[in-house]
Protein backbone atom coordinates (compact mmCIF):
# COMPACT_ATOMS: atom_id res chain seq x y z
CA UNK A 1 0.00 0.00 0.00
CA UNK A 2 1.07 3.49 -0.95
CA UNK A 3 0.60 6.88 0.31
CA UNK A 4 -0.28 9.51 3.38
CA UNK A 5 -1.98 6.67 5.60
CA UNK A 6 0.41 4.04 5.27
CA UNK A 7 3.86 5.21 6.20
CA UNK A 8 6.45 3.20 7.48
CA UNK A 9 8.95 4.89 9.25
CA UNK A 10 10.06 4.43 12.53
CA UNK A 11 9.38 7.20 14.40
CA UNK A 12 11.26 8.10 17.67
CA UNK A 13 11.34 11.64 18.45
CA UNK A 14 13.99 13.07 20.42
CA UNK A 15 15.43 9.87 21.23
CA UNK A 16 18.92 9.85 22.77
CA UNK A 17 21.34 8.43 25.29
CA UNK A 18 19.12 8.51 28.41
CA UNK A 19 21.01 6.81 31.14
CA UNK A 20 18.98 3.49 32.90
CA UNK A 21 18.52 2.63 36.06
CA UNK A 22 18.62 -0.65 38.10
CA UNK A 23 15.96 -2.92 38.98
CA UNK A 24 13.87 -0.51 41.47
CA UNK A 25 12.52 2.47 38.27
CA UNK A 26 11.30 5.91 39.40
CA UNK A 27 8.84 6.75 36.87
CA UNK A 28 6.63 9.94 37.21
CA UNK A 29 3.68 9.30 35.17
CA UNK A 30 0.83 12.19 34.75
CA UNK A 31 2.25 14.13 37.77
CA UNK A 32 2.35 10.91 40.34
CA UNK A 33 5.78 9.15 40.95
CA UNK A 34 5.87 5.58 40.88
CA UNK A 35 8.24 3.52 41.90
CA UNK A 36 8.33 0.24 40.22
CA UNK A 37 10.30 -3.26 40.10
CA UNK A 38 10.95 -4.05 36.81
CA UNK A 39 13.78 -5.13 34.55
CA UNK A 40 15.54 -1.31 33.37
CA UNK A 41 14.76 -3.05 29.51
CA UNK A 42 10.97 -3.55 29.75
CA UNK A 43 9.16 -1.50 27.35
CA UNK A 44 7.71 1.72 29.34
CA UNK A 45 4.09 0.70 27.88
CA UNK A 46 3.93 -2.05 30.08
CA UNK A 47 4.76 -0.57 33.02
CA UNK A 48 2.25 2.29 31.98
CA UNK A 49 -0.22 -0.54 31.65
CA UNK A 50 0.60 -3.42 33.96
CA UNK A 51 1.90 -1.46 36.42
CA UNK A 52 0.77 2.07 36.63
CA UNK A 53 -2.66 0.97 35.49
CA UNK A 54 -3.30 3.16 33.12
CA UNK A 55 -4.71 1.43 30.07
CA UNK A 56 -5.92 4.29 27.80
CA UNK A 57 -2.23 3.71 26.10
CA UNK A 58 -2.94 0.80 23.59
CA UNK A 59 -0.53 -2.30 22.46
CA UNK A 60 -0.95 -2.02 18.86
CA UNK A 61 2.23 -2.87 16.63
CA UNK A 62 4.95 -3.71 19.23
CA UNK A 63 7.91 -2.37 16.74
CA UNK A 64 6.90 1.32 17.15
CA UNK A 65 4.96 1.31 13.61
CA UNK A 66 1.43 2.31 13.96
CA UNK A 67 1.50 5.05 17.34
CA UNK A 68 -1.48 3.52 19.42
CA UNK A 69 1.02 3.75 22.24
CA UNK A 70 1.86 7.63 21.82
CA UNK A 71 2.56 9.10 25.10
CA UNK A 72 4.67 12.33 25.80
CA UNK A 73 8.53 11.85 27.69
CA UNK A 74 9.74 14.77 28.41
CA UNK A 75 7.35 17.03 26.53
CA UNK A 76 8.01 14.62 23.49
CA UNK A 77 6.18 12.64 21.87
CA UNK A 78 7.05 8.75 22.30
CA UNK A 79 6.05 5.76 21.21
CA UNK A 80 5.74 3.67 24.31
CA UNK A 81 6.51 0.24 22.88
CA UNK A 82 10.22 1.71 21.75
CA UNK A 83 11.37 3.17 24.47
CA UNK A 84 12.38 1.31 27.87
CA UNK A 85 11.66 2.09 31.48
CA UNK A 86 14.96 2.62 32.06
CA UNK A 87 15.51 5.13 29.50
CA UNK A 88 12.32 6.84 30.23
CA UNK A 89 13.20 7.12 34.46
CA UNK A 90 13.32 10.12 35.74
CA UNK A 91 11.42 12.39 33.13
CA UNK A 92 7.59 13.53 33.20
CA UNK A 93 5.42 10.91 31.42
CA UNK A 94 2.18 11.98 30.21
CA UNK A 95 -0.60 9.67 28.98
CA UNK A 96 -3.79 10.17 27.72
CA UNK A 97 -5.36 9.84 31.11
CA UNK A 98 -3.28 13.05 32.62
CA UNK A 99 -3.73 15.59 28.83
CA UNK A 100 -7.00 17.16 30.18
CA UNK A 101 -6.23 19.44 32.67
CA UNK A 102 -8.74 20.50 35.49
CA UNK A 103 -11.66 18.55 34.04
CA UNK A 104 -11.33 20.62 30.74
CA UNK A 105 -10.16 18.39 27.57
CA UNK A 106 -6.98 19.62 25.75
CA UNK A 107 -8.08 21.37 23.01
CA UNK A 108 -7.07 18.30 20.44
CA UNK A 109 -9.67 15.94 22.55
CA UNK A 110 -12.45 19.05 21.94
CA UNK A 111 -11.75 18.72 18.26
CA UNK A 112 -11.96 15.08 18.06
CA UNK A 113 -15.44 14.94 19.88
CA UNK A 114 -16.79 17.81 17.86
CA UNK A 115 -16.20 15.85 14.65
CA UNK A 116 -17.25 12.36 15.95
CA UNK A 117 -13.99 11.01 14.56
CA UNK A 118 -13.46 7.97 16.75
CA UNK A 119 -14.98 4.52 15.30
CA UNK A 120 -13.89 1.61 17.40
CA UNK A 121 -11.36 3.67 19.01
CA UNK A 122 -8.64 1.48 19.94
CA UNK A 123 -6.22 3.72 18.07
CA UNK A 124 -7.08 7.63 18.86
CA UNK A 125 -5.48 8.01 22.35
CA UNK A 126 -2.46 7.30 20.41
CA UNK A 127 -3.12 9.68 17.49
CA UNK A 128 -4.38 12.69 20.30
CA UNK A 129 -1.39 12.41 22.36
CA UNK A 130 0.64 12.36 18.74
CA UNK A 131 -0.93 15.60 17.63
CA UNK A 132 -1.22 17.32 20.97
CA UNK A 133 2.77 17.76 21.05
CA UNK A 134 2.57 20.59 18.46
CA UNK A 135 0.23 22.81 20.93
CA UNK A 136 3.55 22.34 23.48
CA UNK A 137 5.92 23.25 20.98
CA UNK A 138 3.87 26.27 19.31
CA UNK A 139 1.38 28.63 20.25
CA UNK A 140 0.95 29.54 16.71
CA UNK A 141 1.47 25.93 15.37
CA UNK A 142 1.45 25.70 11.07
CA UNK A 143 -0.62 23.03 9.22
CA UNK A 144 2.46 21.14 8.98
CA UNK A 145 3.67 21.42 12.32
CA UNK A 146 0.33 19.82 13.21
CA UNK A 147 -0.48 17.77 10.45
CA UNK A 148 3.59 16.13 11.27
CA UNK A 149 2.62 14.13 14.05
CA UNK A 150 -0.19 12.60 12.09
CA UNK A 151 1.88 9.13 11.30
CA UNK A 152 -0.45 6.78 12.92
CA UNK A 153 -2.76 3.59 11.86
CA UNK A 154 -6.56 3.94 11.64
CA UNK A 155 -7.63 0.20 10.82
CA UNK A 156 -11.54 1.72 10.93
CA UNK A 157 -10.09 4.15 8.49
CA UNK A 158 -10.87 7.48 10.18
CA UNK A 159 -8.32 9.58 7.94
CA UNK A 160 -11.01 11.27 6.59
CA UNK A 161 -12.96 12.19 9.61
CA UNK A 162 -9.47 13.07 11.55
CA UNK A 163 -8.27 15.23 8.75
CA UNK A 164 -11.83 17.19 9.73
CA UNK A 165 -11.03 17.32 13.28
CA UNK A 166 -7.36 18.59 11.89
CA UNK A 167 -9.38 21.53 10.54
CA UNK A 168 -11.09 22.13 13.72
CA UNK A 169 -8.45 21.22 15.78
CA UNK A 170 -5.98 23.78 13.83
CA UNK A 171 -8.68 26.41 14.85
CA UNK A 172 -8.34 25.22 18.73
CA UNK A 173 -4.40 24.79 18.79
CA UNK A 174 -4.34 28.66 17.52
CA UNK A 175 -6.56 30.17 20.06
CA UNK A 176 -9.28 31.14 17.67
CA UNK A 177 -12.32 28.98 19.96
CA UNK A 178 -11.92 29.96 23.51
CA UNK A 179 -14.93 27.88 24.96
CA UNK A 180 -13.52 24.50 26.84
CA UNK A 181 -15.55 21.36 26.90
CA UNK A 182 -15.76 20.54 30.35
CA UNK A 183 -15.71 16.36 31.39
CA UNK A 184 -19.76 15.88 31.28
CA UNK A 185 -21.76 14.58 33.46
CA UNK A 186 -22.06 11.07 31.76
CA UNK A 187 -18.11 10.35 32.92
CA UNK A 188 -19.62 10.04 36.49
CA UNK A 189 -22.43 8.83 36.26
CA UNK A 190 -21.73 5.72 34.13
CA UNK A 191 -20.15 3.75 36.79
CA UNK A 192 -23.03 3.57 39.09
CA UNK A 193 -25.24 2.53 36.50
CA UNK A 194 -27.24 -0.42 38.73
CA UNK A 195 -27.27 1.25 42.03
CA UNK A 196 -30.12 3.55 43.37
CA UNK A 197 -33.28 3.26 43.96
CA UNK A 198 -33.92 3.60 40.07
CA UNK A 199 -36.44 1.48 37.90
CA UNK A 200 -34.93 -1.35 36.14
CA UNK A 201 -36.51 -2.78 32.80
CA UNK A 202 -36.23 -6.10 31.99
CA UNK A 203 -38.28 -6.48 28.57
CA UNK A 204 -39.94 -9.92 28.66
CA UNK A 205 -38.77 -10.38 24.96
CA UNK A 206 -39.40 -13.97 22.71
CA UNK A 207 -35.98 -15.45 24.64
CA UNK A 208 -37.02 -16.77 27.52
CA UNK A 209 -36.93 -13.91 29.88
CA UNK A 210 -38.05 -13.44 33.13
CA UNK A 211 -41.94 -11.39 34.08
CA UNK A 212 -40.72 -10.44 36.96
CA UNK A 213 -37.19 -9.78 38.71
CA UNK A 214 -35.67 -7.71 41.13
CA UNK A 215 -33.64 -4.52 41.23
CA UNK A 216 -30.54 -3.56 42.82
CA UNK A 217 -32.39 -1.76 46.09
CA UNK A 218 -34.94 -4.83 45.76
CA UNK A 219 -37.66 -3.19 44.03
CA UNK A 220 -39.74 -5.13 41.46
CA UNK A 221 -38.35 -4.83 37.84
CA UNK A 222 -40.19 -4.25 34.64
CA UNK A 223 -37.61 -5.06 31.56
CA UNK A 224 -34.18 -5.06 31.89
CA UNK A 225 -33.45 -2.13 29.28
CA UNK A 226 -33.85 0.59 31.25
CA UNK A 227 -32.79 2.07 34.65
CA UNK A 228 -33.97 5.38 35.91
CA UNK A 229 -32.59 7.39 38.47
CA UNK A 230 -34.43 9.87 40.81
CA UNK A 231 -32.34 12.43 39.27
CA UNK A 232 -34.15 11.76 35.73
CA UNK A 233 -30.86 10.49 34.38
CA UNK A 234 -31.13 7.30 32.29
CA UNK A 235 -29.32 4.32 31.94
CA UNK A 236 -29.80 2.65 28.55
CA UNK A 237 -28.77 -1.01 28.51
CA UNK A 238 -27.06 -2.42 25.30
CA UNK A 239 -26.62 -6.27 24.35
CA UNK A 240 -24.75 -5.67 21.20
CA UNK A 241 -21.01 -4.94 20.69
CA UNK A 242 -19.87 -1.84 19.27
CA UNK A 243 -17.06 -2.63 16.98
CA UNK A 244 -17.37 1.01 15.60
CA UNK A 245 -20.28 1.69 13.84
CA UNK A 246 -22.61 3.23 16.05
CA UNK A 247 -24.46 0.48 16.84
CA UNK A 248 -24.58 1.63 20.88
CA UNK A 249 -25.38 4.92 20.27
CA UNK A 250 -28.18 3.78 17.51
CA UNK A 251 -29.52 1.63 19.71
CA UNK A 252 -29.91 4.32 22.71
CA UNK A 253 -31.79 6.26 20.46
CA UNK A 254 -34.24 3.66 19.12
CA UNK A 255 -35.07 3.10 23.24
CA UNK A 256 -34.87 6.90 24.38
CA UNK A 257 -37.61 7.79 21.24
CA UNK A 258 -40.29 5.43 22.68
CA UNK A 259 -39.20 5.97 26.24
CA UNK A 260 -39.49 10.08 25.66
CA UNK A 261 -36.54 10.78 28.10
CA UNK A 262 -34.32 13.92 27.70
CA UNK A 263 -31.40 12.68 25.44
CA UNK A 264 -28.96 14.60 27.49
CA UNK A 265 -29.32 12.40 29.88
CA UNK A 266 -28.25 9.23 28.72
CA UNK A 267 -25.92 6.83 28.99
CA UNK A 268 -25.19 3.37 28.51
CA UNK A 269 -24.21 0.43 30.35
CA UNK A 270 -23.33 -3.45 28.39
CA UNK A 271 -24.76 -6.19 30.43
CA UNK A 272 -22.16 -9.22 30.86
CA UNK A 273 -22.67 -13.03 29.36
CA UNK A 274 -23.22 -13.92 32.81
CA UNK A 275 -25.80 -11.65 33.79
CA UNK A 276 -28.04 -12.65 30.73
CA UNK A 277 -27.42 -16.34 32.02
CA UNK A 278 -28.06 -15.94 35.35
CA UNK A 279 -31.08 -14.07 34.31
CA UNK A 280 -32.74 -16.41 31.63
CA UNK A 281 -31.82 -14.08 28.85
CA UNK A 282 -33.87 -11.30 29.58
CA UNK A 283 -31.78 -9.59 26.58
CA UNK A 284 -31.78 -12.00 23.90
CA UNK A 285 -28.99 -12.63 21.13
CA UNK A 286 -25.87 -11.11 22.50
CA UNK A 287 -24.33 -11.63 19.08
CA UNK A 288 -23.08 -9.01 17.07
CA UNK A 289 -22.23 -9.46 12.99
CA UNK A 290 -23.38 -8.90 9.84
CA UNK A 291 -24.93 -5.18 10.40
CA UNK A 292 -27.68 -7.01 12.34
CA UNK A 293 -26.87 -5.12 15.46
CA UNK A 294 -29.80 -2.81 15.23
CA UNK A 295 -31.82 -4.59 12.52
CA UNK A 296 -32.33 -7.65 13.85
CA UNK A 297 -33.46 -5.83 17.63
CA UNK A 298 -34.63 -2.66 16.74
CA UNK A 299 -38.59 -3.71 17.44
CA UNK A 300 -38.11 -5.41 20.60
CA UNK A 301 -35.55 -2.44 21.83
CA UNK A 302 -38.10 -0.55 20.79
CA UNK A 303 -40.92 -1.69 22.62
CA UNK A 304 -38.54 -2.01 25.62
CA UNK A 305 -38.65 1.95 25.58
CA UNK A 306 -42.41 2.04 24.85
CA UNK A 307 -43.32 -0.15 28.18
CA UNK A 308 -41.56 1.87 30.31
CA UNK A 309 -43.06 4.99 29.47
CA UNK A 310 -46.58 3.54 29.49
CA UNK A 311 -45.72 2.68 32.88
CA UNK A 312 -44.30 5.36 33.97
CA UNK A 313 -47.26 7.57 32.73
CA UNK A 314 -49.37 5.40 34.69
CA UNK A 315 -47.79 5.28 37.84
CA UNK A 316 -48.56 9.03 37.60
CA UNK A 317 -51.91 8.86 36.96
CA UNK A 318 -52.28 6.79 39.55
CA UNK A 319 -50.67 9.47 41.82
CA UNK A 320 -52.70 12.30 40.77
CA UNK A 321 -56.10 9.99 40.63
CA UNK A 322 -56.53 10.68 36.69
CA UNK A 323 -56.93 8.86 33.97
CA UNK A 324 -53.67 7.73 32.16
CA UNK A 325 -55.33 8.86 28.71
CA UNK A 326 -55.56 12.63 30.02
CA UNK A 327 -51.51 12.32 30.79
CA UNK A 328 -48.77 12.91 28.21
CA UNK A 329 -44.82 12.59 28.57
CA UNK A 330 -42.05 14.14 26.66
CA UNK A 331 -38.02 14.65 27.10
CA UNK A 332 -38.79 12.73 30.77
CA UNK A 333 -41.41 14.91 32.23
CA UNK A 334 -45.00 13.82 32.21
CA UNK A 335 -47.96 16.26 32.31
CA UNK A 336 -51.58 16.23 33.12
CA UNK A 337 -52.83 18.58 30.49
CA UNK A 338 -56.15 19.51 32.02
CA UNK A 339 -54.62 20.50 35.82
CA UNK A 340 -51.23 21.76 34.25
CA UNK A 341 -49.63 19.20 36.77
CA UNK A 342 -45.84 18.15 35.93
CA UNK A 343 -43.57 14.99 37.35
CA UNK A 344 -40.36 13.65 35.95
CA UNK A 345 -39.70 10.17 35.59
CA UNK A 346 -37.63 9.88 38.15
CA UNK A 347 -40.06 10.76 41.15
CA UNK A 348 -42.63 7.76 39.72
CA UNK A 349 -39.92 5.46 38.88
CA UNK A 350 -40.53 3.17 41.86
CA UNK A 351 -44.15 3.25 41.77
CA UNK A 352 -43.70 2.23 37.77
CA UNK A 353 -41.69 -0.01 39.27
CA UNK A 354 -44.70 -2.04 40.80
CA UNK A 355 -47.22 -2.01 37.83
CA UNK A 356 -48.03 -4.90 35.35
CA UNK A 357 -46.34 -4.33 32.27
CA UNK A 358 -49.08 -3.16 29.62
CA UNK A 359 -50.11 -6.50 27.21
CA UNK A 360 -48.98 -4.59 24.17
CA UNK A 361 -47.73 -0.94 23.45
CA UNK A 362 -48.02 1.04 20.18
CA UNK A 363 -45.05 2.10 18.53
CA UNK A 364 -44.34 5.36 17.16
CA UNK A 365 -44.34 6.05 13.41
CA UNK A 366 -41.11 6.96 12.72
CA UNK A 367 -42.49 9.82 10.62
CA UNK A 368 -42.65 11.10 14.63
CA UNK A 369 -39.23 10.75 15.27
CA UNK A 370 -37.25 13.01 17.41
CA UNK A 371 -34.35 11.51 18.56
CA UNK A 372 -34.08 8.17 16.58
CA UNK A 373 -32.37 8.40 13.29
CA UNK A 374 -31.32 11.47 13.73
CA UNK A 375 -27.38 12.41 13.28
CA UNK A 376 -27.02 13.08 16.99
CA UNK A 377 -23.57 13.06 18.25
CA UNK A 378 -22.39 9.17 19.33
CA UNK A 379 -22.48 8.22 23.49
CA UNK A 380 -19.11 6.77 22.95
CA UNK A 381 -16.76 9.56 21.58
CA UNK A 382 -15.58 10.93 25.09
CA UNK A 383 -14.49 7.77 26.32
CA UNK A 384 -12.80 6.61 23.43
CA UNK A 385 -10.91 10.14 23.70
CA UNK A 386 -9.91 10.22 26.89
CA UNK A 387 -9.08 6.31 27.97
CA UNK A 388 -11.90 5.13 29.41
CA UNK A 389 -13.40 2.83 26.94
CA UNK A 390 -12.34 -0.76 28.37
CA UNK A 391 -11.43 -3.18 25.24
CA UNK A 392 -10.70 -6.92 25.50
CA UNK A 393 -6.93 -5.95 26.27
CA UNK A 394 -7.51 -4.04 29.09
CA UNK A 395 -9.54 -6.52 30.85
CA UNK A 396 -7.98 -8.34 34.16
CA UNK A 397 -10.00 -11.84 35.45
CA UNK A 398 -9.73 -12.51 38.68
CA UNK A 399 -7.02 -14.89 39.94
CA UNK A 400 -7.95 -18.30 40.11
Amino acid sequence: MSGSNFRFTVWFEGRGSIKGTNEMANLSINGKAFDIDIEPDTPLLWAIRENAGLTGTKYGCGIAQCGACTVHVGGVAMRSCGITVGEASGQQITTIEGLAANGTLHKVQQAWIANDVPQCGYCQTGMIMAVARCSRTSAEPSDQDIDGGHHQYCRCGTFTAGARGNSRRRERLRGRHESACQLNRRAFVIGTAAAGAGLALALDVPFGGPTVARAADGSPEVNAWVVIRPDNSVVIRIARSEMGQGTLTGLAQLVAEELDCDWSKVVTEFPTPGQSVARKRPWGDFSTGGSHGIRGSQEYVRKGGATARVMLIQAAANEWKVPASECTAANGVIRHTPSRRTTTYGKVAEAAAKLAPPADVKLKDPKDWKIAGKPLKRLDTLDKTTGATIYGIDVKLPAC
